[in-house]
């Protein structure tokens, strides 16, 4: 499991000259009862910093269907007076996180997609040897992020709220809420992360460049079939959505390249700069919260193998 699933509230963090740059290396659990409702502590920290007003996490209301996307943290997920205050109860939920032994959340049609928040994980099954993650990893992910997406797909066309929750609100959740936006409802990246950013939990969002690398790629791949059809579900993707290693060998966002074969457009400005930023706090990320970084997890995946 992931170890930032696991961290504590205690840690040690170097070299952070503000708030924003303790935040992107690491981000405690709530400390008491009182912060729960709220959120971490640096997380209120920020938040005043920036002036985000509290919201309930919603996202984006459908029409004509009257379905709403809810991006929130674990504590609001497992509220069952907060969500029933808010008339989420009767609502779906996807929980991007491990299940706990002990722990109940309120009833709710729910799916579980038990993802890691760490450098390794594929959440979107894009294969990124880089950070650690092999083609049969990848491949075994993006068929279970399938099943996410049509999960909520029928919850927002059927007029439900649908609740998309990880342990922060800031990256499992965020990912996937954002691929839901752009494959389904032509929602750029940028809108996307803007969204909840201005309606969600915390005002950053997907601070991991792993994670940002699943969004590009994804972008790139909406953008080269939206050449051809008009992109609304997983399906219009490139042969349905099946190729792990599309645009492996592009990472420099440029036409060409090998890519699976294909030649994918170049991401958004925004989504290259927003990776390019992130790469020198990889390893900050790592060290921080405990994650192995990607030479450590490949050691560790081929011990495993030996083994």
């Amino acid at each position: 499991g992931s170890k930032l699933e696991d961290s504590s509230s205690s840690f040690s963090v170097v070299n952070c000259a503000s708030i924003r740059d303790v935040v992107a290396n690491a981000e405690p659990l709530p400390s008491s009862k009182s912060d729960q409702e709220h959120g971490s502590i640096l997380r209120r920290l920020l938040n005043l910093n920036n002036e985000k007003q509290d919201t309930t996490g919603l996202i984006r209301r459908f029409e004509p269907s009257g379905g709403k996307l809810f991006v929130m943290d674990k504590d609001r997920a497992m509220s069952k007076a907060w969500l029933g205050a808010n008339s989420l109860l009767g609502g779906r939920a996807v929980r991007c996180l491990h299940q706990v032994t002990g722990e109940e959340y309120p009833p709710m049609r729910a799916i579980w997609y038990e993802v890691n928040d760490a450098l390794y994980e594929p959440i979107l099954g894009y294969a990124s040897p880089s950070y650690g993650s092999s083609l049969d990893a990848a491949d075994a992910r993006r068929q279970e992020v399938k099943g996410v997406l049509d999960f909520i797909h029928e919850g927002i066309t059927g007029g439900e709220a649908v609740v998309v929750h990880c342990r922060l609100g800031t990256n499992r959740s965020a990912v996937v809420a954002a691929a839901y936006l752009m494959i389904y409802h032509r929602v750029t990246c940028q809108e996307a992360l803007s969204l909840m950013e201005a309606r969600g939990p915390s005002s950053m969002v997907v601070r991991q460049p792993a994670f940002t690398e699943q969004l590009l790629r994804l972008e790139r791949e909406i953008l080269l079939r939206s050449r051809e059809v008009a992109v609304g579900h997983w399906r219009d993707l490139y042969q349905e959505w099946t190729d792990p290693a599309l645009g492996l060998d592009q990472q420099e966002g440029e036409d060409g390249g090998d890519g699976g074969g294909i030649g994918l457009p170049a991401a958004s400005d925004f989504m290259q700069r927003k990776f390019a930023s992130q790469q020198h706090i990889t390893q900050a990320v790592a060290d921080a919260a405990g994650v192995p970084s990607a030479v450590e997890a490949r050691t560790a995946a081929e011990k495993g193998a030996r083994g």
